[in-house]
């Protein structure tokens, strides 16, 4: 069945950059990345 196509509203287009802005998110939290972890291991390390 095809969906009825959704109306694009400021809230739907909201959801969907909150969406993207997620998995960027945690494709960034789960990516090494050296920048980010080395001022937190210094940190503790003090």
């Amino acid at each position: 069945m095809n969906k009825p196509q959704v109306e694009i509203t400021p809230e739907n287009s909201d959801q969907e950059s909150n969406d993207s802005d997620i998995s960027e998110h945690i494709e960034r939290e789960n990516a090494p990345s050296p920048i980010k972890e080395e001022p937190k291991i210094s940190l503790h390390r003090r």
